[in-house]
């Protein structure tokens, strides 16, 4: 569930020691409380509303804070069966959903036998329209606990009985979520996002995978614990394989829970294809590229929007719609092949050279966006978008916008702002309806075909710049010639406010050369590549490294490297079965720093 939008424990499992004497394997874990919350979410932690529902209790426990407003949403919706549309507003206004149902997955997906009527932690930062999410925590009558049959068991409708006769799921304790899926809009997205997760990482080859990671983490420890305390776990293999059998058999028994009492479809195989360098977003799954199947209800419509790579084109889908973003019913459509091409010659360009997502307060000219024209014709940037990380999110250039060589342009996000604080920088096109975020966010720019023309995944962190994050400076492109995917390519500009429409301030001919003894990585070579790669860096000193990979969409694709590392050089075989055409971005995470290196697969 670490990819999920729900507040969980952190752990690293560890040898302990007492007083020199081996004490065997324990979890070192974070604990759920209002400190663990507040440096989750970067809010007050004495400002925060938290309580807990124990075994048996019918009212919650507070933990700190007003618990009020909760019982008088529980009243709310108590009064109302079914909701109506405008109820469930009324709720969205207090209820973060997509965490809710995110938390509420999982919960059903690991058949938690001690929920919801126990170990149920729910909190709400202290500020104007703040709303409540759930904490995941103390699972672990979960994932086959009680036997293999527990893959069976139909924990939605335990979790949704009215008359609920255990302490576990006393009425009270399965009151909103009975309440919720009686609205039809809630339901279709409940169970479209859990389509989705029971597609990538509730999948079984997903889940079996994770478990052995996971074992294989603490496996070479474990005869050694076993040693120390020899009553502990003499089936612990066996164990082990009741979790790979829970992941295998359980996603088919939740989607025959969820359309016996949802009243959903039949589930149907739903294939998705590619052609040519580009990808597939899937719902909220995110990117799917190659032949990948997946399993969907009938009824239920899929959203699916085609993503070209960087100078691709979008053509048409397989049936010959030429609508990049589209909704399919898995019961009518069983396949479909998305296509793209080469885009015509003349707009890559056109680069993002300047960023300024945080403008400081006393000087704000709101968000805005420079482009640069570093080649040597004219492009008309007609029908052009601009977008961030959100793909609902975006503006649109004008008929007869275009762009000299070696010219700028400017987009922003209210032109009377930015005229306000640099009123002899050349007109800027706006306005958005979207901001970018300050704690790190993507650009993107689409030709009028739907081309990914550039992108950029700036961060409020090192190695990116951390000036611009409300201090005055822009980001700036150190050369117009670099990666501009690279974090080491940019840096906070020496002029306040920036350099809207002219040459950046700290702009030079050549990359700079990075100190000695400095954390360092090489772009991958070959680039571009068709057979395996290398991907080489270099430690300061001996750490943790994270190294992956990432599709142009922000998705994880894969995980090359990780663990400990001596210091010195390293080099990593960038070799992942499968892997589509197209441009991705190679990033290293260490003690020391992260760093970025763009990569592009052809065929």
């Amino acid at each position: 569930v670490s990819g999920l939008d729900v507040d969980v424990q952190s752990y690293r499992p560890m040898a302990a020691y007492l007083n020199g004497a081996y004490w065997g394997l324990l979890n070192l874990r974070e604990r759920t409380n209002e400190h663990y919350l507040a440096m989750r979410h970067g809010v007050d932690p004495d400002a925060i509303d938290l309580f807990q529902i124990l075994w048996g209790h019918e009212t919650p426990e507070v933990i700190q804070g007003d618990l009020q407003p909760f019982l008088d949403l529980l009243t709310f919706v108590e009064a109302r069966d079914p909701l109506t549309e405008a109820d469930l507003a009324v709720v969205a206004e207090a209820v973060d959903l997509g965490s809710y149902i995110d938390y509420h997955a999982a919960q059903l997906y690991f058949n938690n036998r001690d929920w919801p009527g126990n170990n149920v932690k729910v909190w709400r930062p202290g500020t104007p329209g703040a709303r409540w999410r759930w904490a995941l925590f103390d699972t672990d009558t979960g994932f086959g606990y009680f036997g293999p049959e527990d893959a069976e068991m139909n924990t939605l409708a335990f979790a949704t009985d009215p008359n609920g006769q255990t302490q576990t799921n006393l009425p009270r304790s399965t009151l909103l979520l009975r309440r919720l899926l009686s609205a039809e809009t809630f339901r279709d997205r409940f169970a479209s996002r859990f389509a989705d997760l029971l597609n990538g990482p509730f999948r079984p080859d997903s889940v079996v995978a994770t478990v052995n990671r996971l074992a294989g983490v603490i496996a070479p420890e474990f005869p050694r614990h076993r040693a120390r305390w020899p009553p502990s776990a003499p089936d612990w293999e066996d164990q082990i394989e009741t979790l790979r059998d829970f992941g295998r058999r359980r996603p088919a028994s939740v989607r025959e829970h969820l359309r016996d009492g949802l009243g959903l479809g039949a589930p149907m195989p739903l294939t998705i294809r590619t052609r040519g360098a580009g990808y597939v977003r899937l719902g909220t799954l995110g990117a799917v590229n190659g032949d990948w199947t997946g399993t969907y209800f009938s009824g239920l419509r899929v959203e699916v929007e085609a993503i070209p790579a960087v100078g691709m084109r979008f053509v048409c889908w397989s049936d010959g719609s030429t609508s990049r973003l589209r909704r399919v019913d898995p019961g009518a459509v069983s396949e479909l092949e998305a296509r793209f091409e080469a885009a015509a010659p003349g707009g890559a360009s056109v680069v993002v050279n300047e960023i300024q997502y945080n403008p400081p307060d006393d000087a704000d000219s709101e968000d805005w966006v420079e482009l640069l024209n570093t080649g040597e014709a004219t492009v008309d940037l007609s029908g052009w978008v601009l977008s961030d990380e959100d793909d609902d999110d975006q503006a649109e250039l004008p008929a007869g916008t275009s762009l000299a060589p070696g010219g700028y342009l400017v987009l922003c996000r209210d032109p009377d702002a930015f005229a306000q604080i640099h009123p002899s920088a050349a007109p800027c096109l706006g306005g958005w309806d979207f901001g970018l975020s300050g704690g790190g966010d993507q650009v993107r720019l689409f030709d009028a075909s739907g081309a990914l023309r550039d992108s950029v995944a700036y961060d409020d962190e090192a190695p990116w710049p951390t000036a611009p994050d409300g201090d005055g400076a822009t980001l700036e492109l150190f050369s117009s010639d670099l990666d501009n995917a690279d974090a080491s390519s940019w840096r906070a500009s020496s002029v306040r406010g920036g350099t809207p429409g002219a040459f950046n301030s700290v702009a030079v001919d050549a990359e700079p050369v990075p100190a000695p003894n400095r954390l360092s990585l090489a772009t991958p070579f070959p680039n571009p590549f068709r057979t395996p790669t290398s991907i080489q860096f270099v430690l300061p000193s001996r750490g943790g490294v994270d190294l992956r990979l990432f599709d142009a969409l922000g998705r994880e694709v894969a995980r090359l490297a990780e663990g400990d590392r001596a210091e010195g050089p390293h080099a990593v075989s960038l070799d992942v079965p499968g892997l589509a055409p197209g441009v991705y971005l190679v990033r290293l995470r260490t003690e020391a720093g992260t760093l970025a290196r763009r990569v592009t697969k052809v065929e």
